[in-house]
């Protein structure tokens, strides 16, 4: 077993200014704060008084995003407003996808890169508290929060991608039912094996993220076991997994529960989508430490173990399977105190209407072509060696990959 891992973090929030302490409104003010421009364009805005409407509303996001990110440099988070080379600082910038609501502003915050072994527990802790002091936070169903994680000074090799693969698999349904109801069967965050619901009128196959040939091998578990799945796992390689994990003839293969898109990147990272959106340390937290865990044991598991099985574990297996992972890992104690309860939510899936469905697809397509905040950050670190006798490097990939250590 891996006994770190490195991560990051976005988390995706609306905020609203709400008696803030006088140097957080000091940094406002000299940013060109207007308490009076709306978060909320008006419908009917004739085009000239609509630009201008655009510009005084960028100009209060931006103004937000310095006041926090001052505040949180005063506390001792080095903190910017742009994602840069930078990798020990962290990022608030803007998220053109997320709605907003009359007073609330979006926002994205993308963390420095952060290591199992170290105490950030207290940094999210931190973090939120200097928000709460200073702000109010909301939350819509299309804010999110989203781990990226990696094995550190190496990258995932090819064997500890297969085991990913299958406690992902194996574990699919049991991640389903513990998610809030605008998780479970979320646009931006869809399970990696089960297909989705179609779009009316839309008889193509671009918009499905699922790669059909794992859709089919997982509806025969239930007949003739995972041992199909397994075989099938048991071919991927770096270079491969994220085509093994996603329909990459489509528009979105990265809007999936766990997303392999930036395995072969510098960066190198798995990242969890999955997560509800965060506006407490508590549950930033959380959610850091599942992913932590899952992705450990699923590399230390022994998955020839589960291959006769016809269902996949249940919540009570997940939670047990996170914990492990969590106790392999040399992880202070409060950062393993992080993990909450792990039980099912028996809400239903939040269901999107044909309209609802079409702006997302749209929204896709246009953010297809950005890469992740964290993973842009993570890549623009200089390699490092390698240190890890078995990784398995790509082709036409530096041998160096990975993070290093800090």
């Amino acid at each position: 077993m891996l006994s770190s891992l490195d991560f990051g973090v976005e988390i995706e929030l609306l905020i609203a200014p709400y008696k803030p302490e006088p140097t957080f409104a000091d940094v406002l003010a000299k940013n060109g704060w207007d308490s009076n421009v709306g978060s909320q364009l008006r419908p009917k805005a004739t085009a000239g008084t609509y630009r201008d409407m655009e510009f005084r509303q960028a100009q209060n996001r931006k103004a937000l995003r310095e006041a926090i990110a001052a505040a949180l440099k005063e506390d001792g988070i080095e903190t910017n407003t742009a994602i840069t080379s930078d990798y020990e600082a962290w990022s608030v910038v803007d998220e053109p996808a997320l709605g907003e609501l009359p007073g609330y502003w979006r926002m994205e915050f993308v963390s420095k890169i952060l290591s199992s072994g170290k105490d950030w527990h207290t940094e999210l802790t931190r973090l939120f508290a200097i928000l709460k002091r200073n702000c109010r936070i909301r939350l819509t169903h299309g804010c999110s929060m989203h781990v990226h994680v990696s094995p550190g000074p190496s990258t995932f090799n090819n064997s500890q991608l297969r085991s990913i693969c299958k406690a992902i698999c194996y574990f699919d349904d049991a991640i389903t039912r513990v998610m809030p109801a605008d998780r479970k069967e979320n646009t931006w965050a869809r399970s990696n094996f089960m297909p989705e619901r179609p779009v009316k009128g839309d008889t193509s196959s671009s918009n499905q993220s699922v790669n059909p040939k794992i859709k089919r091998y997982y509806s025969l578990v239930q007949t003739q076991s995972f041992s199909q799945l397994w075989k099938y796992f048991d071919k991927v390689t770096s270079n491969q997994v994220h085509s093994f994990m996603a329909n990459t003839a489509g528009n979105n293969s990265r809007y999936l529960s766990w997303n392999f898109e930036n395995i072969t990147q510098q960066c190198g990272t798995l990242e969890f989508r999955r997560p509800p959106a965060a506006d407490t340390a508590e549950k930033a937290n959380h959610w850091i430490a599942f992913a932590l865990g899952f992705v450990a044991q699923a590399i230390a598991a022994d998955w020839k173990a589960v291959e006769s099985q016809k269902r996949g574990g249940g919540v009570a297996e997940l939670r047990a399977h996170v914990v492990r992972g969590l106790q392999g890992l040399k992880m202070l104690p409060n950062c393993f105190a992080s993990l909450g309860p792990i039980s099912e939510d028996s809400s239903k899936p939040l269901v999107l209407s044909p309209e609802q469905l079409l702006e997302m697809e749209e929204l896709q397509r246009a953010k297809s072509k950005t890469s992740s905040p964290f993973a842009s950050k993570a890549n623009s670190r200089a390699n490092t060696p390698n240190s890890s006798a078995n990784s398995t490097p790509s082709v036409g990939r530096s041998d160096s990959g990975g993070w290093g250590r800090r």
